[in-house]
């Protein structure tokens, strides 16, 4: 039986959601995932997502409203598999270049 705390399992539940994200017809265009397991600053098993999106060709933020399906996904692929750790989830652009490490505590 797999660890729902294991990187595996937090892997399949991005696949599931990698494979799901077709579905959101409105949302902004992912590029890319990244994950880091690490704990929080409550003590929790955390997984800091951080969802890499294409730049919006206007040059505009994407609003809440085309990022909240991504998010939702997620945290039902987290819910489905009934992971034990708790998603951080972060919206950056491509453009944004390399990804800060999540303040947490190493594990």
């Amino acid at each position: 039986m797999e660890n729902t705390n294991s990187q595996e399992a937090i892997d399949a539940a991005i696949e599931d959601v990698r494979q799901a994200l077709p579905t959101l017809k409105t949302s902004p265009p992912v590029s890319d995932f990244q994950v880091k397991l690490a704990i929080d600053s409550n003590g929790r098993d955390a997984a800091f997502i951080t969802v890499v999106l294409d730049d919006d060709p206007s040059g505009e933020p994407y609003p809440w409203t085309r990022l909240r399906p991504i998010h939702d996904l997620i945290w039902k692929g987290f819910t489905d598999r009934a992971l034990d750790r708790w998603p951080h989830i972060e919206f950056r652009l491509k453009s944004e270049g390399e990804i800060d490490e999540p303040e947490a505590a190493a594990e």
